[in-house]
């Protein structure tokens, strides 16, 4: 099978996957804001952004060492997945013990306090998932991993509506959340070790050889989700001006969130997918590397250019499916994110190729430089703007990274990307920023219904996506 083609397969595997787990999301998440309200939902938003927060001090690069280390073609990969399993139990284990003592110290509600005390099992769950997601990734057999997401989606989802309909309340829904991801755990795990039959490693030596390599990257994350965290956790702790509710204004801007986190799902995953290849055509000095970043970069483009119009024109419409009619002030914020989503779908294509150059401590820089202007921000303007300083200040961030991360990778590699493509594609967005302001009157779905048909022809219309580059994805051909 050609290399085009796994790739396409594996994207495509895991975009149904994910239409089927984002449907499962967007039903929990409607569920849960209009059985809670603002405020209870506001408790569930900081519980979970500060278990998160705390989640991410677990990863220590590990998961993407280990992408690296099983795509070389002469790596141990049993020894190396074993070795990374223990070491990814012992880091969790501290952190979320470390998660139960710190709680105490910031001013939450006891009702929060005893859902970060459920989150943080769940988010135990989640970083060990990640892990044996990282083996079947490098296998390029994220089918499976997308099946048992799957799975757990559904038991999240059916914990769920069993239990708002019997009115249990918010710490309920964290009981589900937490269910989804133990059955996710041991399911995913079953089938990583079908393709890298690994046993549980505590080789210290070996650990220490690791992190040697693996922290630079691990601090990135940590720095990376500190940008996208801390400011709901900000905007739970931080005293805010005329006279408005930490909880209801987490509540209100966790919607908005939300809807950025799902739309990050799409990217995310056509990224990982090329993570591997983008390693290994590093590390054999491949020359069609230049051919395969302007190829990603052109398709990133094509989603990520019309979601955001499309976000933006119709924040109003989504806020309203997703919260009901209390939460219509989340609409505002959720423009804002609307262009931080745009930024987005190219920064990690960025970030990645960076990561295969092993230039992750160059990378840091540009996070820690991103992660203090955001807490910063945040804690001099939340105060005062509440949720609009948060959004702004994320947009503001992410262009810091994007900026950063593309410096890094045309200083490696003279990386220069042609934009020929992006005049004919912003005529096709403004042709469909101009319908979705005649549908205005719409709903959501028959404005989508109508708008994505267009689109699609329009593009094909344009040629910024050929017929023949499409049948490309599912030939044998090289």
């Amino acid at each position: 099978m050609s290399l085009t083609r796994r790739i396409s397969q594996n994207t495509a595997v895991q975009l149904v996957g994910r239409v089927l787990t984002t449907a499962a999301s967007l039903g929990v998440a409607a569920l849960v804001t209009r059985a809670l309200g603002r405020e209870a939902y506001g408790q569930y938003t900081a519980a979970l952004a500060y278990c998160q927060l705390f989640a991410v001090f677990a990863d220590l690069g590990v998961n993407v060492y280990l992408i690296k280390r099983l795509s070389h073609p002469e790596a141990d990969e049993a020894n190396e997945a074993g070795n990374m399993f223990g070491l990814r139990l012992a880091s969790t284990a501290a952190v979320v013990a470390l998660g139960y003592l710190a709680m105490f110290i910031l001013p939450y509600s006891n009702t929060v306090r005893a859902g970060i005390a459920i989150l943080l099992w769940s988010i135990f769950a989640q970083s060990v998932n990640s892990l044996f997601v990282s083996v079947l990734q490098a296998q390029l057999k994220m089918q499976y991993a997308v099946l048992t997401d799957v799975v757990g989606r559904l038991v999240l989802l059916g914990i769920t509506v069993a239990a708002m309909a019997a009115h249990r309340g918010v710490l309920w829904a964290m009981l589900a959340l937490t269910a989804g991801s133990v059955v996710n755990v041991l399911a995913t795990y079953a089938y990583a070790r079908r393709f890298v039959p690994f046993r549980i490693g505590f080789n210290l030596a070996r650990w220490r050889q690791v992190l040697r390599q693996s922290l630079p990257i691990g601090i990135t994350s940590i720095l990376t989700l500190v940008y996208f965290k801390v400011d709901q956790v900000l905007l739970s702790i931080l005293p805010l001006h005329h006279g408005l509710a930490n909880e209801a204004q987490v509540g209100l801007y966790g919607v908005a969130y939300k809807v950025l986190e799902l739309l990050l799902i799409v990217p995310g995953i056509f990224v990982g997918s090329l993570f591997p290849v983008i390693t290994t055509f590093v590390a054999t000095k491949d020359q069609r590397l230049p051919a395969l970043l302007q190829r990603a970069f052109d398709l990133l483009a094509l989603a990520g250019l019309p979601i955001t119009a499309m976000v933006y024109m119709l924040a109003d419409k989504i806020v309203l499916l997703i919260g009901g009619a209390q939460f219509a002030a989340s609409a505002a914020p959720l423009r804002v994110l609307a262009f931080a989503v745009l930024l987005s779908y190219f920064t990690g294509l960025f970030t990645y190729t960076v990561l295969a150059f092993n230039q992750q401590r160059a990378l840091t820089a540009v996070y820690l430089v991103a992660a203090v202007f955001n807490i910063v921000a945040n804690v001099l303007l939340i105060p005062e703007y509440s949720y609009m300083a948060a959004a702004y200040t994320t947009l503001a961030t992410e262009f810091i990274v994007q900026a950063g991360s593309f410096y890094l990778c045309r200083r490696q590699m003279s990386l220069t990307l042609s934009l020929r493509s992006l005049a004919r594609l912003g005529a096709v967005v403004a042709v469909l920023v101009a319908l979705m302001w005649l549908l205005r009157s719409f709903n959501l779905v028959l404005n989508l219904a109508i708008v994505l048909p267009v689109y699609a022809a329009l593009v094909l219309g344009a040629r910024l996506i050929r017929m023949g580059e499409l049948k490309s994805m599912v030939s044998r051909e090289v």
